[in-house]
């Protein structure tokens, strides 16, 4: 039975990681910097490179860039022990890696299971290394373009509220207007004499009024969300 090849390029432990692994049933190549670990992966075609980011000649971004120019089909688990975690494991994915691990958490049972799992996957799926940049890239644009279309949603919901309460102003105050202008001839013509009955009068009156603009604004708000709900759909 083959056994997968593992390569593994660190410029200090490279001999003692290949030894462990090894035992774990990989067949172990070791390189201590970056020209030799991409003129290694070329002439062995590894199944899975473990890269140290912080080697000579060529640094881990280096080589990894150079495994997609030279379009060696592998999977690439970079680590180190003097990167940040969260922007070095942006980067690396973004690079074309499969995975950035922290030295420190690189526990040989764990990490060798990992990479068993790494080079199924990539013998399931095909998802090598000069594959997996373009993927990446296109749920990065992808979340840029809905990030963009929520800002324009609510840059237009702001201004629909603004445009909604200006008319609601205006209109109000037409029928403020309205009101008074009905209370006064009712008045004139003796149809009412109190400052009660004027006073309940354009009460009644004002609210009948303001009847329809609740009614406009019901429909207006449920047309608003259809047309958000459309909007995200596409």
């Amino acid at each position: 039975m083959l056994k997968d090849k593992l390569l593994i390029v660190d410029d200090e432990n490279a001999e003692l990681m290949g030894i462990i692994y090894a035992d774990f049933g990989f067949e172990v190549f070791t390189a201590s910097d970056g020209r030799t670990a991409v003129e290694t992966a070329a002439r062995i075609r590894p199944d899975l490179v473990l890269l140290d980011i912080k080697i000579p000649v060529l640094d881990g971004f280096e080589v990894l860039e150079e495994l997609k120019k030279r379009e060696i089909e592998t999977r690439v688990v970079m680590y180190s022990a003097y990167l940040d975690y969260s922007d070095t494991a942006i980067r690396c994915i973004k690079s074309g890696a499969c995975d950035f691990v922290h030295k420190l958490d690189m526990l040989p049972e764990e990490m060798a299971e990992r990479i068993r799992k790494y080079i199924l996957v990539e013998k399931t799926l095909n998802l090598r290394v000069s594959d997996t940049t373009p993927v990446v890239d296109k749920l990065i644009h992808r979340t840029e373009k809905l990030t963009i279309e929520v800002d324009k949603l609510e840059s237009e919901n702001a201004r629909w509220k603004t445009r909604n309460y200006r008319a609601e102003i205006i209109t109000k105050s037409v029928y403020i207007t309205l009101s008074i202008a009905a209370v006064c001839l009712l008045f004139r013509f003796g149809l009412v004499k109190s400052g009660l009955e004027i006073t309940f009068v354009f009460i009644v009156l004002f609210i009948l009024l303001m009847i329809p603009i609740d009614r406009i604004q019901r429909i207006s708000a449920q047309l608003a969300k259809l047309k958000t709900k459309i909007r995200l759909k596409d």
